[in-house]
């Protein structure tokens, strides 16, 4: 796994804090993601931000180095129908909360309004971003997308 993420900031130490065999290999969503990767304390700010039921991630990390810490997510992908997504499929009220969001955090990054963060196709890699990227949230956070397709 970690050869395909690339470089990450070293030296490192990464502890894997989901899927684990004594957990059941249970995904984690919501509160217990934010409990399972030591930020707790955040989701007040995240439940005002995000609707319920957001990303699960296939695997959650801790990294520390020697000047800090951070987080590494997971998401991987098997076949190109769960890579391409159907697009926002949420209710009217978590959709619009949604909306908004995405908005804000495009404001903070410096993407213009125009760019689809909620339409088809791919729309789930932004809103995962959106979700743990709420504006002026300084967490050293790195998101790996792991697409695994048969040859």
């Amino acid at each position: 796994m970690l050869s395909v993420l690339g470089p990450l900031p070293f030296p490192h130490q990464l502890d894997w804090v989901s899927p684990l065999e004594r957990h059941g290999f249970a995904e984690y969503r919501d509160k217990a993601f934010l409990e399972r990767i030591g930020c707790a304390d955040c989701w007040p700010k995240l439940a005002t931000f995000w609707p319920r039921g957001g990303p699960s991630w296939d695997a959650l990390g801790t990294l520390t180095w020697p000047d800090g810490r951070g987080v590494l997510l997971v998401e991987a992908k098997s076949h190109v129908k769960e890579i391409r997504g159907v697009g926002c499929d949420a209710t009217p009220v978590a959709r619009e909360r949604i909306t908004q969001s995405l908005a804000a955090t495009k404001r903070w990054l410096g993407v213009s309004d125009d760019v689809d963060w909620l339409g088809f196709p791919l729309s789930e890699r932004e809103s995962s971003r959106s979700s743990l990227l709420s504006p002026g949230d300084r967490r050293d956070t790195h998101l790996a997308r792991q697409h695994l397709l048969p040859r």
